[in-house]
């Protein structure tokens, strides 16, 4: 489920694809590499070049590549890919990662930072 997956020597814009889900049943899958048209705590809009435009919910749960403030160093005009889950209308961010904020990175090498800081400890 990576960005980096194309066909043709070029890597893929936008697309969905099914897979099984645990437990039984299947999932839609979302990716998208594109601008990034608006952002906030809970949300994120992405166009791509072709102007293909979505919408995706941020949760606590999303794991954020940018910067070490996470979704909060995401910003309008950067360069991003999502992966996404389809839960009916909804379209649930589960990664996002933030070429722009990594410096121009087609990927990323671990990591990654939830959208929402957990509290830590200093004992």
């Amino acid at each position: 489920m990576g960005m980096g997956m194309g066909m043709g020597g070029g890597f893929a814009i936008h697309g969905s694809f099914v897979t099984p889900k645990q437990g039984g049943d299947y999932q839609t899958i979302d990716t998208q590499r594109g601008t990034v048209t608006g952002v906030s705590a809970t949300s994120i809009t992405v166009k791509s070049v072709d102007g293909f435009t979505a919408s995706y919910t941020v949760s606590s749960t999303t794991l954020v590549h940018a910067q070490r403030d996470g979704i909060a160093s995401v910003k309008t005009g950067d360069e991003v890919g999502v992966t996404a889950i389809e839960s009916g209308s909804e379209k649930k961010a589960v990664s996002i990662v933030d070429t722009t904020q990594l410096g121009g990175s087609h990927g990323w090498s671990g990591g990654g930072k939830a959208a929402s800081p957990a509290p830590t400890s200093t004992a």
